[in-house]
């Protein structure tokens, strides 16, 4: 999402409407996208689908109350 707003920037650039960034902070927005796609990933991992003999499937989240908060307050801050 945030290379996609550089690249929004970059197509105004072009026009004459936007103004430029710098590299550094393109860098830094890859970076941060980075991270963000290996958190989601890492989450992804811990979710599974449960088929129980009886009664509808279900997925079921492996963490811990504590970690989840983290995520929740993490992803609320962008």
């Amino acid at each position: 999402m945030l290379l996609y707003l550089f690249e929004e920037k970059a197509k105004q650039e072009k026009d004459g409407m936007g103004e430029m960034i710098s590299k550094y902070v393109y860098n830094r927005l890859k970076e941060i996208r980075k991270e963000k796609i290996e958190d989601l990933l890492k989450f992804l991992l811990k979710v599974e689908h449960v088929k129980p003999r009886y009664g509808n499937p279900y997925w079921k989240i492996d963490i811990n109350t504590t970690e989840l908060d983290k995520l929740k307050n993490k992803m609320l801050q962008d």
